[in-house]
């Protein structure tokens, strides 16, 4: 079984495999900062988790994060950039970590053809062929906002011509009806800060996104599990952000579901089903006082080794468990718009009749 400690691995990189384990790699245990090498495996039949024993990894601290909930349909996990701090001194690093379904990993440094040096990108799959990375940060007050395909069989990078519209960091990124690509939270220096942003493709243009009841959820997200079922996010735990942006707030909802709404013009508005004006938690300050939530954007603008078990922390068993979260998630949002589609429209108003000249 899964037991709660901090003294285990935490923000793994996870993925489900055809089988229906968990492949869990990479990260730190607990406040060492050092990089975690063992390779987990998740079997939710059994409810234990085992390190596979001749299996390390080598993947670099604070590389990127997942864009979003381990899924299945891949085979391998990526990772790009990470941190080196031995010597005292920090160095940001631009490696491109493959780690395969056996838990083997092989590193490629990416040079000028590629993305540049960064800590805590957010990366994920893109398509069948494709992975996405976005964002991430070079130094404090230093955020990055570019985005980038690689091409998983020849490695080849290519940079969106569209940069985020808010440069963030440990985000949660989405593609939607393979037009869109929708970032959620993070951190981010940049005021107001932006809950939600997309790029359209078609366009080449980045904006951030109205949410048209935002007093209904959080006015930020970040360290969650989230995952996209059709035209609803399902974001599952996590914090708030300070109001400075950059650092942890308050605790967020436990569940979080944000509608994508299309427009006739093919822009996107936003929409939370779940919450109400009253259920939002505020946010608490550095030293752990309540603040504020950061302001929400106005509407669009462009622009251990040892034994089989593992032990975890708390966000990072949010990780896990969403792997079996998301089919109850699922479940209530088919229920949703089961209730949705049942609940007679109000009958409209007649017209107001024209008065003759």
């Amino acid at each position: 079984m899964l037991e709660l400690s901090s003294a285990g691995p935490s923000k793994q990189v996870a993925v489900v495999q055809p089988n229906g384990h968990v492949l869990l790699a990479g990260r730190v245990r607990g406040s060492t900062e050092k990089p975690n090498p063992a390779v987990y495996e998740f079997d939710p039949s059994k409810g234990g988790t085992s390190k596979l024993s001749t299996t390390t990894t080598n993947v670099a601290l604070k590389s990127s994060l997942q864009a979003s909930a381990a899924t299945s349909g891949e085979s391998a996990v990526y990772t790009f950039g990470g941190v080196d701090d031995t010597g005292g001194e920090i160095n940001n690093l631009s490696p491109l970590t493959v780690v395969s379904p056996d838990g083997k990993s092989t590193a490629t440094n990416v040079t000028s053809s590629g993305p540049s040096a960064r800590q805590l990108a957010t990366m994920g799959r893109w398509n069948a062929t494709h992975q996405l990375l976005s964002g991430g940060f070079v130094a404090s007050d230093e955020d990055l906002g570019d985005q980038w395909l690689l091409e998983m069989k020849s490695l080849a990078w290519t940079r969106l011509s569209a940069a985020m519209a808010r440069a963030r960091y440990q985000h949660r990124s989405f593609v939607f009806k393979g037009r869109y690509v929708i970032h959620v939270g993070g951190f981010m220096a940049v005021k107001p800060y932006a809950l939600v942003e997309y790029t359209d493709l078609s366009t080449g243009r980045a904006q951030v996104g109205t949410i048209v009841n935002a007093a209904n959820g959080p006015a930020s997200l970040v360290a969650g599990c989230a995952y996209m079922l059709e035209d609803v996010i399902i974001y599952v735990g996590g914090e708030q952000v300070a109001s400075d942006g950059k650092n942890d707030g308050g605790y967020a909802p436990f569940l979080s579901l944000l509608q994508v709404q299309p427009q006739s013009d093919a822009s996107l508005k936003f929409k939370w089903v779940t919450g109400s004006p009253t259920a939002v938690s505020t946010s608490r300050s550095t030293d752990g006082s309540p603040t504020a939530p950061p302001t929400a954007s106005p509407s669009t603008e462009s622009s251990p080794s040892g034994s089989g078990e593992l032990k975890t922390s708390p966000i990072s068993l949010i990780v896990i468990g969403s792997a079996l979260v998301v089919a109850g998630c699922g479940l209530l949002v088919m229920h949703w718009r089961k209730q949705k589609q049942a609940t007679p429209s109000a009958p409209k108003p007649a017209p107001t009749p024209v008065k003759a000249e």
